[in-house]
């Protein structure tokens, strides 16, 4: 079972609104996320890291990273979706101190074929910015959401009736370190059952 949460920043406004991840976004987390101006930013620099349970794992193309621009009154919907590589690096200092026993880390990457698509995608944003600035109109209902898909698998021999705990890290660029995007919480993988699926290697 994929799982995902969303947060959706206003994309010209900057203002921060929340969808259904908003009672997992610490508060401190909240400043750093409205000021991120993803049509100026280098996508291809963005990180994501995943705490994650032990006797789970995330296996190669389990987690994804999809940016979504909507704006109902113009009918826009662009949304663009990166399959997201393991980043083999020593975690950095911010998730050296978020470091807690029974968990392991997990970093992510866009894939450098990917790097020429992220960069359309952010002309795209930007000429959609240019453009509404041109209307004088419609600006503050463009919003940006930010979604991370994942997929937790069990490792053989493992607990298989219990849900991993996991917490989500987001590094828009190279020059900043991570922060919490979601915090931690139990994800449901399981129906009470010891379902083949659930474990990795199983697809």
């Amino acid at each position: 079972m994929n799982m995902s949460h969303v947060l959706i920043v206003g994309l010209f406004a900057w203002a921060t609104a929340c969808l259904s991840a908003c009672t997992s976004i610490p508060v401190t987390s909240l400043p750093r996320l409205a000021s991120l101006k993803p049509e100026t930013m280098d996508l291809t620099e963005i990180q994501i890291a995943l705490r994650v349970q032990k006797g789970f794992k995330l296996e190669e193309d389990s987690v994804s990273f999809t940016l979504r621009l909507t704006n109902p009154k113009r009918s826009l919907d662009e949304a663009e979706t990166f399959i997201l590589l393991t980043e083999e690096a020593e975690i950095t200092p911010a998730l050296r101190a978020r470091t807690k026993p029974g968990y392991v880390f997990y970093q992510f990457k866009i894939r450098e074929e990917d790097a020429n698509r992220a960069t359309l995608y952010r002309e795209k944003l930007l000429k959609i910015k240019e453009e509404s600035a041109a209307l004088n109109a419609g600006s503050k209902d463009n919003s940006l959401g930010i979604n991370v898909n994942f997929k937790p698998c069990l490792i053989p021999g493992e607990n298989p009736f219990r849900d991993p705990r996991i917490t989500v890290f987001l590094r828009p660029t190279q020059s900043e370190d991570y922060f919490i995007f979601i915090k931690e919480r139990a994800f449901k993988i399981n129906s009470g059952t010891d379902h083949p699926s659930l474990h990795c290697g199983s697809s």
